[in-house]
């Protein structure tokens, strides 16, 4: 089992800090990325386990106005990367495939508790969490 936790982050440009780590020749992070992931309004990604970590981290930030059906989308699509023990680079687009099919049975899931009115909101914040997935 490997330990998975979320971190929600509060900006754009806090989350794009932390993916790179290593800012440009201008201590920042890329500008035209930047843009690109505010005008989106969310953006994800996922730190899989290294020699500092044994963790899965998945990142992400939305705005508040972001469909929140995108953002559990968008949230599916990183634990596809990590589901079954990837992300499997060897498998080239088939890898992204893999993770959309995640992104997909969480969208159809969630319309249809939306639509039957079994949930109505998520709250827009939360916490950083850990979780067992088997």
């Amino acid at each position: 089992m490997r330990l998975h936790r979320f971190q929600h982050h509060s900006s754009a440009a806090a989350i794009i800090k932390q993916f790179f780590l290593v800012p440009d020749e201008n201590g920042k992070a890329p500008s035209t990325m930047l843009k690109k992931i505010r005008k989106k309004g969310y953006w994800a990604y996922v730190d899989v386990p290294n020699e500092e970590s044994e963790e899965c981290i998945v990142h992400f930030w939305h705005r508040a106005d972001a469909p929140i059906e995108r953002v559990a989308t968008m949230i599916a699509h990183e634990l596809g990367h990590i589901a079954d023990g990837g992300p499997h680079p060897e498998l080239g687009q088939g890898e992204e495939d893999r993770a959309d099919e995640y992104a997909q049975a969480t969208s159809e899931t969630f319309s249809l508790l939306l639509h039957l009115g079994l949930i109505n909101l998520i709250p827009p914040k939360v916490a950083s969490i850990k979780i067992q997935i088997d």
